[in-house]
């Protein structure tokens, strides 16, 4: 038996045949899939396609912009922000503080337990006003000793002058007999040494009496250290002590040691300390006028002038300190945060 081949037409035939067949017999959700898959694609490639048309035109846009206009239209250009005018020299302005020319913490020059303390914050003080007092019995108690030795002293005195007298006195019998030999010369001798030494004696006596007296003084001195006086008036802006603590100008470790007793500011001396960067110090004058602003007072301006410039420079900060007068005004207080605008 003889076997024919199958003709070309014939494959296609059968070959198309059996792919209808196993579209047909493919599951719903994998023909599902594809046919998603198939839109989601073309969808993609319609988005590709309009991207391209529309950066192609508005590249066309620009470059028509450029260009000059077409007859009867009007070119629209982009509108240009022109930077606002720099003056020549700006205002210099600058921070600084509010301080106080004279403030001091008022201590003792002795060291000695506080016994009573007659002030507190926020009181007014006058120059020499009595502040503390200190414990002062070991003090009394030196100077009454030292008092009385400079009693004893003059009481010695006294009694050494009156020898020194009646010494002169038998000298003074006794030298008209030793000329007359009526007397031997080693007696007269004894008598003129006898009223030299109470006269050398009463001069002891009066250095003595000096010298006493100069340890009276100190120990007077020391008891007038344990009154704590206000060296000038002024306000307390804080106590620094408490009874019971014990007062020392050295300080000390100790917990319960202070140096001062309460600090004193002068509100008449207060004004402005600020720092001037050094690339801008050639444009602050003493004398140019400035204004100052308090952070505490924001909307107040306070007229002001330059008092110093103070000729040293901070290295590590690169500024230099300059000083500005402050007029007189219950508000202000040290230590207050201020801006300070220089007029040029």
């Amino acid at each position: 038996m003889t076997i024919m081949p199958i003709d070309q037409d014939r494959r296609l035939q059968l070959e198309s045949m059996r792919r209808a067949h196993d579209v047909a017999s493919e599951p719903p959700k994998s023909a599902w899939i594809r046919r998603s898959l198939g839109i989601g694609g073309a969808c993609l490639v319609v988005g590709f396609v309009c991207y391209g048309i529309g950066s192609h035109s508005e590249a066309l846009g620009v470059h028509t912009s450029q260009g000059s206009p077409a007859h009867g239209e009007t070119a629209i250009r982009p509108a240009v922000s022109m930077p606002a005018a720099i003056t020549q020299s700006a205002a210099l302005e600058a921070s600084g503080f509010v301080t106080a020319r004279r403030q001091s913490a008022v201590s003792a020059q002795i060291t000695a337990q506080l016994a009573q303390l007659f002030v507190e914050e926020g009181d007014h003080v006058q120059q020499g006003q009595l502040i503390a007092r200190l414990s002062s019995d070991d003090y009394r108690a030196s100077l009454n000793a030292m008092s009385a030795a400079v009693e004893a002293d003059r009481a010695k005195t006294i009694q050494d002058r009156y020898a020194s007298e009646l010494a002169e006195k038998n000298l003074s019998r006794y030298e008209p007999l030793a000329k007359a030999k009526l007397v031997s010369a080693s007696q007269y001798d004894s008598y003129v040494a006898t009223a030299k030494e109470a006269e050398a004696v009463v001069r002891a006596d009066g250095m003595s009496t000096r010298a006493d007296q100069a340890r009276a003084d100190v120990a007077r001195v020391q008891l007038g250290f344990t009154e704590v006086r206000a060296p000038f008036s002024g306000v307390v802006i804080s106590q620094d002590a408490q009874i019971g603590d014990i007062i020392s100008p050295e300080g000390s470790n100790g917990s319960s040691t202070r140096t001062s007793v309460v600090t004193i500011v002068d509100m008449d001396s207060l004004e402005i300390d600020a720092d001037i960067n050094e690339s801008f110090i050639s444009r602050v004058k003493t004398g140019s006028s400035a204004v100052v602003r308090l952070d505490a007072y924001p909307d107040w301006t306070i007229p002001s002038s330059v008092i110093a410039v103070i000729p040293s420079a901070d290295r590590s900060r690169a500024t230099i300190r300059v000083r500005l007068s402050l007029k007189k005004d219950a508000r202000i207080v040290p230590n207050m945060a201020a801006r300070i605008s220089f007029e040029d």
